[in-house]
């Protein structure tokens, strides 16, 4: 706890460093646009956080315990529910800051983004530039480079790189899964860094379909990173990476299917709403433009929509937020 208190503390120094893109409420030439318009996508922030929590992270999240609770597991279906659980912490994770985020805008403040769309990075590096931006940065800030950074051999550097990522896992809990994927994430952006070092081709070559085959293989990366992390006995994890695809019958794949097909389509709201957002107008800009009809009208929009989602689609299920057990 002493160390949850010490990030606590220092969050906003490390945000601050890493966010140029985050001004704060005060500064407007007109002093009355910048609380209307943080007001207003406040609101919506606020609402999309509970449609993110209540309709996608709930509703997943009953997939992902069903097939984790499966005491003689599938690959397909083993797989469906890695799949689902990367959807279910994703909005899980993202509702709360986004009800943060709103939250502090109805008071006239304004949050960086913690997150910026993760599964579409193309290298390990590049998703924990994405993922969970203040934690990364507070760990890079007061654990990496106070043991040397990059600025050292490239063997002291992978040692660098290795015991923050072993710290960061250490920090989501005392159990070896965490740890686990945690260093699993440090030999990934490890072994990144020496490849292309090696051959700086790997992480720009290859044109449109280079850098698709990037953001795929950086995904599947990051999903078997996910069964270490749900996955808590290390012996149901061994189990787990031994099984085959070819021992599977028909039935169980077109259940599988079925799962992942679910999970994808619940999935679906957090690429359609980002351009929502872009439609009414930029958000969080340094200097707003004042309100005008077609903002006022898809913020009022949106704001209609989630709540129509929230009350029609929330899961029977609820679940607490994830991140609330670290």
């Amino acid at each position: 706890k002493a160390c949850r208190n010490a990030w606590l503390r220092s969050w906003s120094i490390s945000a601050a460093r890493s966010a140029p893109s985050c001004p704060s409420a005060l500064g407007s030439t007109e002093p009355w646009i910048r609380p209307v318009t943080l007001s207003s996508a406040g609101l919506v922030l606020i609402l999309w956080g509970l449609f993110q929590k209540k309709c996608i992270a709930d509703n997943t999240a009953v997939i992902v315990n069903k097939v984790f609770a499966l005491e003689h597991n599938s690959f397909p279906l083993l797989w469906a529910g890695v799949l689902a659980f990367g959807v279910q912490i994703y909005s899980d994770f993202s509702a709360y800051t986004n009800i943060a985020r709103g939250s502090a805008k109805l008071l006239g403040f304004e949050i960086c983004h913690n997150f910026n769309h993760p599964y579409l990075a193309s290298s390990p590096t590049d998703f924990w530039r994405r993922w969970h931006i203040s934690l990364s940065t507070w760990f890079r800030d007061y654990v990496y480079i106070p043991l040397g950074g990059s600025r050292c051999s490239r063997w002291l550097n992978v040692r660098n790189i290795l015991i923050t990522f072993g710290l960061s896992g250490l920090w989501h809990g005392a159990h070896w899964n965490y740890v686990l994927w945690g260093l699993f994430h440090g030999v990934l952006v490890a072994c990144w860094h020496l490849a292309t070092a090696r051959s700086p081709a790997l992480e720009s070559g290859g044109g449109k379909a280079g850098h698709l085959a990037r953001v795929a293989a950086t995904f599947v990366l990051v999903h078997i990173g996910w069964l270490m992390f749900r996955e808590e006995s290390l012996a149901q994890l061994g189990r787990a990476l031994t099984l085959s695809p070819f021992t599977a019958p028909r039935e169980v794949w077109e259940a599988g299917l079925f799962l992942a097909a679910q999970a994808m389509l619940f999935s679906l709201p957090m690429w359609v709403f980002p351009l929502a957002q872009r439609l009414a107008g930029p958000e969080g800009s340094r200097l707003p433009a004042p309100p005008t009809w077609r903002r006022t009208l898809m913020e009022a929009a949106l704001a209609a929509l989630l709540l129509a989602g929230i009350l029609v689609y929330s899961s029977p299920s609820a679940s607490d937020f994830i991140y609330f057990q670290f």
